[in-house]
């Protein structure tokens, strides 16, 4: 792929059949080139695709090669009687989630075979979901099915996700991802891209937010301190076994930045952020502080985080943004492992950070005094670049 199209694409996403030869060669190619073209030669990132929880199909009558059409605006019965794991029909079909029934709701979608059908679940039996084919197509045997913006209780981790992860740790891969994240963040993107579509300025009315941890020693995040060498450096880092730190919120969009927050408790003193901190702050704060800025027809985005998605929160956020929430549970989706499309990840933090530490503060008030004032200095200006990059 000629090398990645010279470095046009930073990050290679790799499937478990790949051996460590294989990888090895991928990066002595992007060296290779690198040098034949006089470019920088850049450490090739390397995403680890982990298989993940699986949720699938049964069997079509006649063979394991059989394909029905399900047809938009019929109906078809999902089920998960063992009796029709292999009797799957166009009105019919066999799923081997067993609990499908109690974590979906009246309203939900599943999404079959890549997301290619979408089924509107429109009532629910004791072992059977009866849906509308929203849209339709050809369907094969044991095709995976997605649930997303739905709280399941399938494990997170498979013995097989485990020892993928530890092969990655082996070969340094950059990232994790799971099997349905590309899906999910397509999604996202392509949603986005028809809002803008309608409403060219639609990004520039997101009001992005998160958390980030800043450290009384100066310590970042270990996994943005890597030092590069073709041998072992021989470098230590030393960093303090319980460092103090701040946590702390913001949310951005192309008009300005609400916060910084600090979490603290009842005493004062500074603590890491949990559901009911989270509402606290978010009602207490941030709600009150949006009506001192110009936010009609803002969309507010909050990562999958636990913390951030509690019913109650949920339901706060519901109250004040209506539909114009994008969440874990809420009206659309935020793709999990999407740090990268947030401009507090990509900007913010590491552009604050970098000037907080320039003085090395020694004391928390001093660390968030500089927080408080590198925030107040970021002009509308910098940030509509921001967001238009």
């Amino acid at each position: 792929m000629s090398v990645l199209e010279a470095f046009g694409n930073h990050t290679e996403r790799c499937h478990l059949v790949y051996h460590a030869e294989t990888i090895q060669n991928a990066r002595e190619a992007v060296k290779k080139v690198a040098a034949e073209q006089g470019l920088p030669s850049y450490p090739a990132a390397i995403a680890l695709d982990t298989k993940g929880p699986e949720i699938r199909t049964g069997l079509f009558e006649g063979s394991g090669t059989a394909e029905v059409e399900l047809m938009k605006g019929k109906t078809v019965k999902i089920t998960t009687d063992e009796e029709y794991r292999n009797k799957c029909s166009a009105e019919l079909i066999y799923l081997d989630y067993k609990n499908i029934v109690k974590v979906v709701k009246e309203g939900d979608r599943i999404y079959v075979d890549d997301g290619l059908i979408s089924l509107l679940v429109k009532s629910i039996e004791s072992d059977s979901l009866i849906c509308e084919i929203e849209n339709g197509g050809m369907l094969g045997s044991s095709k995976g099915c997605n649930l997303p913006g739905i709280e399941t209780d399938l494990p997170a981790t498979s013995e097989k996700d485990k020892e993928d992860l530890l092969f990655g740790l082996k070969h340094e891969f950059g990232l994790a991802i799971h099997q349905n994240d590309h899906q999910a963040r397509r999604r996202f993107v392509e949603w986005t891209q028809n809002e803008i579509a309608v409403a060219p300025d639609f990004h520039k009315r997101i009001l992005f937010s998160d958390e980030a941890h800043f450290w009384l020693n100066g310590y970042v995040n270990k996994q943005n301190c890597c030092i590069w060498s073709e041998a072992n450096p021989q470098v230590y880092v030393e960093t303090s076994l319980h460092p103090e730190k701040l946590t702390v919120w913001c949310a951005l969009w192309a008009g300005g930045i609400i916060g910084p927050y600090f979490f603290k408790n009842d005493e004062g003193h500074n603590v890491t952020v949990n559901g009911d901190r989270y509402r606290a702050m978010s009602t207490n704060f941030f709600i009150p502080e949006l009506n001192n800025h110009d936010v009609q027809e803002l969309w507010f985005q909050q990562d999958g985080a636990t913390c951030h998605t509690a019913r109650a929160t949920i339901d706060l956020l519901k109250d004040t943004f209506g539909d114009r929430l994008i969440s874990r549970f809420g009206p659309v989706n935020w793709p999990p492992r999407s740090c990268d499309l947030t401009p507090l990840d990509y900007f913010l933090w590491g552009y604050v950070k970098s000037l907080v530490y320039a003085d090395k503060p020694q004391m928390l008030d001093h660390s968030e005094d500089n927080i408080c004032h590198v925030i107040a200095d970021i002009r509308p200006q910098m940030l509509e670049k921001v967001i238009e990059n």
